[in-house]
């Protein structure tokens, strides 16, 4: 596995990739709407725990048994479904601003939802919205905004916006079907045509195509060359790199590292450790580079299982990805913020990013 990680984490991530296998045979069955008791894939050690609303049907049965073949597969019965749960969630964002609330997460053992105010808010005025609805009393989360790089460009450098409104981080270069060119980063850091510049203020390029809901950009820019397909994983001059090998569905339950250029700047090495929380993001708000209230919608959150920080501010954009034995990064996202004093952190996972810009990140 890479160097510099604690051992134990290592380990971990090694365990986790079987059941992360299994659940790509999954995935085409889980996810078809037919299905309708689906509520969610979920990592426990070397297991995958499928939360199933009801019986499984006959064709989920049959590929559930061939990817046993895998890892170890177990099947947990679930109150609600991931569609019933979505649906009052959509109900839920609509009333958000008026009550206060600064997040709404579906639980991915499918028990309910749960929303989150400022400390000493006082309690959510909320209807019946059909399911349970908890509320917890957290700080409101924050979109966090290497130096010198030159094309083709790498995941985790400085994407810094030429207008003077925030710095942020390269998440991966990618392409597509047409052979296009960008970086992915936060949409939250820039809007089309924002020039984008590293941290010796070179120009990567302008900002080009967003989804702003799901707080993702990409950034015209040269990442097909000699030497492409790499993350920074080092400090902000040691050029400390990995090659990136494709890219994954997340799942509650992995652990992932993180490449945020601040991060690696501060600590000299990227952020591992980050272990998935057992629920969706359906809506996360705060305030983006225009001053405007922003809220992203369907992100995942990620602890450090160290009680360190997840991330820091600039990190936003920047490269999420676990770890293969053949020292590759496996793309899982890019950061969109943190929480919990930063010891959470929030990003976009590719399985939206793929629905959203039919990208995938470039390898070497």
């Amino acid at each position: 596995m890479f160097a510099g990680i604690d051992p134990k984490i290592a380990e971990a991530m090694r365990k986790q990739i079987a059941p992360g296998e299994a659940y790509k045979l999954l995935q085409p069955v889980v996810s078809q709407r037919i299905y309708s008791g689906y509520m969610s894939a979920v990592v426990e050690d070397d297991r995958l725990v499928l939360w199933w609303k009801g019986d499984l049907p006959a064709p989920v049965r049959v590929a559930v048994e061939s990817a046993r073949r895998i890892a170890p597969i177990e099947i947990r019965s679930a109150k609600y479904s991931r569609a019933e749960l979505d649906a009052a969630a959509d109900e839920l964002v609509k009333v958000t601003a008026a009550a206060g609330i600064h997040s709404v997460a579906i639980r991915a053992d499918g028990s309910g939802i749960t929303v989150s105010k400022v400390p000493g808010s006082g309690p959510a005025a909320l209807t019946d919205f059909g399911v349970p609805v908890d509320t917890k009393y957290e700080e409101m989360p924050k979109f966090t905004s290497r130096q010198n790089d030159s094309a083709p460009w790498w995941g985790g450098t400085w994407a810094i916006n030429a207008k003077g409104s925030g710095e942020c981080s390269i998440g991966f270069p990618v392409t597509n079907a047409s052979a296009g060119q960008w970086i992915i980063t936060a949409a939250h850091c820039a809007t089309p045509p924002d020039l984008m510049r590293d941290g010796a203020r070179e120009d990567i390029g302008r900002a080009s195509i967003e989804n702003w809901q799901h707080d993702i950009l990409l950034v015209n820019a040269s990442v097909m060359g000699a030497g492409q397909g790499y993350i920074n994983t080092g400090g902000a001059t040691d050029g400390t790199s990995v090659r990136i090998g494709g890219w994954q569905d997340s799942l509650p339950g992995e652990y992932y590292c993180q490449s945020g250029a601040n991060s690696g700047s501060q600590t000299g090495a990227h952020v591992c450790g980050l272990r998935v929380e057992p629920n969706f993001m359906r809506e996360l708000c705060d305030v983006d580079s225009d001053g405007d209230r922003f809220c992203a919608t369907d992100l995942v959150a990620a602890r450090n299982d160290s009680g360190g920080l997840a991330v820091r501010f600039a990190d936003s954009g920047g490269p999420v990805y676990g770890l293969t034995t053949d020292n590759r990064a496996i793309a899982r996202g890019v950061i969109s913020g943190g929480g919990d004093n930063l010891r959470v952190m929030y990003f976009q996972d590719w399985r939206t990013i793929w629905d959203d810009f039919r990208v995938w990140p470039v390898t070497p």
